[in-house]
């Protein structure tokens, strides 16, 4: 944009003078972007969108300080005369931000431009301001959003880890620094093959696949993207170990950007070594077994019949050939009856009513040659009730040929209850009405639940890690008090009074167990807490009703006998007298008669204050 001006700065003022120069100041006055002239620090000249921006009428602001709409931390920097934002200007190279004012208070933040308008020595300053408000708040939320993003990966218990098109190593979370041993900014720029060398898939995909981004830039076949690999990785100093990683693409405008989870599976593979070692040793001792059974091994019986897990032995064709006492126990049924059924006969899917389900597709798993592979399901037993099994199946090979096959069953039932109870025990704790509290062997708060957030005002991140005395004791008496007994009994309640985080008093009744290992090791602490302050407020009005007066205040008959039976026994005791006056109110029955009860109250309570002003307290 081209931008006229007279020579004379009061033309500018003074509005243009020829129809090229008024061109020029309907393109400012309509331009969205708020601009104005100062001259001398003052506003000469403001168009619409500055009016609507600082203000709403034109003529009073003419003629008012440019200083009076800035920002008072900004006002140092821009001076007087807003020459300050000249320099400024021209050291941000066009970027300076500030905040601004509105006459309704409104505070903005602003992108300025600013140039001298005018001959040198004038002080004429054009100054156009662009609202970049929203355009700051959505970076703030963008930064914050990449914060919180951060965060969560870094919480991740699998190594993530981005690449770019290069293969160069953008970000590293905690998982990734604990897994290849390396600290975040010395992962940061370098390549990723140096931590896992095969990261592409060329060895997985058979394949090099020609980079489409240029010679520098690397390339994922699309037949191994999202897709779990195992692959060899390397930590700091070399050492390879075992990992599976799951390479996923992201496009980012015009570039490319990898996304790697890695997981160390040493445990896996050493696991899966131990099972096929396992299974080996199984094989070798089912061939064993079937062999002995051929010759009606009197030894061979006597394992079988003594196994704690279900054996059954099986045909190609699917018959049962035989089984041991505990597969028939597990499945309800006569030994007898059993070999002579077949194993869709006897594995039928439970359905937790005495009718029977469909038969277990058991067939399908030989013919596929699923060997070795624990498999569980929900069985019937003879009488149709349902149980949880766990199965496994094992072939016999003679001469290089399958000839049979050997089931393994275990009832699972008890396992699997412990763990619904586990996690019926984890909804419990969180949905229960009392608040909970876990401590570690140091007494150290490890967990906590929504109705001890509800309770106390605190949230599990602004307990945890903190001590349990610091939290649940309001009284360094009550918890040496509660510790050393706590050590003989394993479990103590008591109820105190305590401040919740927003200062608030309040009753609290608590129960505090100690849970110890069968060593007698103290393991953790369970306190539970309830919120009792109503009925505190409520037992101190009934003690109040009982023992005070409700009109005057002063302790009732009751008390005052209670009071007074204390003092003669102490006055006998210590051989002292006790002083008792009786005080009479002369004519107070003609104040009941003449002016009425009211006013006989009204007196009664005036006595009290005066004979409670007399007396020490």
């Amino acid at each position: 944009m081209i931008i006229a001006h007279s020579a004379d700065p009061d033309a500018v003022a003074d509005g243009p003078r020829n129809p090229r120069d008024r061109r020029y100041r309907d393109l400012v006055g309509a331009s969205t972007d708020s601009f104005c002239i100062l001259r001398k620090g003052n506003i000469a000249f403001i168009n619409t969108a500055g009016l609507n921006k600082l203000g709403d009428d034109g003529g009073k602001m003419i003629g008012l300080p440019f200083l009076h709409f800035v920002h008072p931390a900004f006002k140092e920097a821009v001076g007087e005369d807003g020459a300050g934002l000249l320099q400024a200007d021209s050291e941000t190279d066009g970027q300076l931000v500030i905040k601004i004012v509105s006459q309704a208070g409104q505070v903005f933040d602003v992108e300025v431009r600013t140039w001298i308008f005018g001959s040198e020595g004038e002080d004429v300053i054009a100054i156009e301001l662009r609202d970049v408000t929203r355009r700051i708040q959505a970076a703030h939320a963008v930064l914050e959003s990449e914060e919180r993003l951060k965060n969560v990966v870094d919480a991740v218990a699998d190594a993530v880890i981005s690449i770019d098109e290069r293969g160069i190593v953008k970000s590293f979370n905690a998982a990734a620094e604990s897994l290849f041993k390396r600290q975040r900014g010395q992962a940061l720029g370098t390549a990723f093959e140096k931590f896992v060398p095969d990261w592409t898939g060329r060895a997985a995909s058979g394949k090099t696949p020609k980079p489409a981004l240029g010679p520098s830039t690397v390339e994922v076949p699309a037949d191994v993207l999202g897709k779990p690999r195992e692959v060899e990785a390397a930590c700091d100093g070399g050492a390879l170990f075992p990992a599976e990683i799951t390479v996923t693409s992201l496009q980012q405008g015009s570039d490319s950007l990898f996304t790697a989870v890695v997981r160390d599976i040493t445990e896996r593979k050493e696991a899966e070594q131990a099972q096929k070692l396992y299974a080996a040793r199984l094989e070798e001792a089912v061939e064993a077994r079937t062999a002995e059974l051929r010759k009606l091994s009197r030894q061979t019986r006597q394992i079988l019949e003594a196994a704690n897990e279900g054996i059954i032995g099986i045909s190609p064709d699917g018959k049962i050939t035989m089984a041991n006492p505990t597969a028939a126990e597990i499945l309800d049924r006569d030994l007898g009856a059993l070999k002579t059924m077949t194993i869709e006969g006897a594995f039928i899917v439970g359905t937790g009513a005495p009718n029977a389900g469909e038969p277990l597709d058991i067939r399908p798993q030989l013919a596929k040659g699923l060997y070795y592979i624990t498999r569980e399901a929900r069985l019937a037993k003879g009488d149709g009730m349902s149980f949880e099994a766990e199965y496994a199946i094992a072939p016999i090979r003679e001469k290089g040929g399958v000839t049979g096959y050997v089931l393994t069953l275990r009832d699972v039932t008890e396992r699997k209850q412990a763990e619904s109870d586990l996690r019926l025990a984890g909804t419990v704790f969180e949905h229960t009405s009392e608040g909970l509290l876990i401590a570690d062997a140091n007494q150290r708060i490890t967990k906590t639940n929504s109705a001890f957030t509800g309770i106390t005002g605190y949230t599990s991140q602004d307990v945890l890690g903190q001590v349990m005395r610091n939290v649940i004791f309001f009284d360094d008496k009550i918890y040496r008090d509660t510790m050393n007994d706590l050590e003989n009994t394993g479990q103590l309640e008591w109820e105190q009074w305590g401040k919740n985080k927003a200062g608030d008093r309040f009753a609290a009744r608590l129960a505090l167990s100690v849970v110890k290992n069968e060593s007698g090791i103290v393991q953790q602490y369970v306190a539970i807490l309830n919120d009792i302050t109503q009925r505190k407020l409520d037992e101190e009005q009934i003690r109040y009703q009982a023992n005070y007066d409700q009109l005057t205040g002063l302790p009732n008959r009751a008390l005052f006998m209670d009071r007074l039976a204390r003092l003669v026994i102490e006055s006998r005791r210590t051989k002292t007298n006790i002083g008792l006056m009786f005080i009479d109110l002369d004519g107070f029955k003609a104040v009941n008669d003449t002016l009425g009860h009211d006013a006989g109250d009204l007196l009664l309570k005036q006595t009290a204050e005066r004979l409670d002003y007399c007396v020490r307290e």
